[in-house]
């Protein structure tokens, strides 16, 4: 193997790394009784967008309304994460997420497809995009 392919798959295994440890960073965030709002909003970019599950649009702020409505994480997993580089500074995952969460009394647990656009600006990698989809049960 040549040594620009070697010195490529590590760039990629280390890009791959890093837009993982944000994406658990994210994750982080929501975990416990009281989201991290502040923490939240510094990992995103001010024009971030997520597609729910359910097929809604929200901006940052809806997405922060929601995270307050009650829902407790109790865990979240990533799984079967795939990250691509789109561009020297923005990175695309792709992942598995398990999540247990409940509010009300109600078991919100469920099993998701996500994919996330990061953007990489002055040195810190923030999200633009988030989307998620529920697993079909068959």
């Amino acid at each position: 193997m040549s040594s620009e392919l070697k010195s490529a798959d590590l760039e990629g295994e280390d890009l791959s790394k890093e837009i993982l440890a944000c994406e658990n960073k994210v994750y982080e965030t929501f975990l416990g009784p009281q989201p991290d709002v502040e923490a939240f909003q510094k990992l995103i970019l001010p024009d971030y967008l997520y597609i729910t599950h359910n097929g809604v649009i929200w901006t940052g702020e809806e997405n922060i309304i929601s995270l307050k409505s009650g829902v407790a994480f109790s865990s979240i997993e990533i799984k079967n994460s795939q990250v691509r580089k789109l561009s020297p500074t923005s990175a695309l995952i792709v992942a598995r997420v398990l999540i247990e969460a409940a509010a009300g009394g109600h078991d919100l647990s469920t099993e998701t497809l996500t994919s996330t656009v990061w953007v990489k600006q002055d040195g810190r990698w923030l999200a633009q995009l988030h989307t998620s989809i529920k697993v079909a049960q068959g």
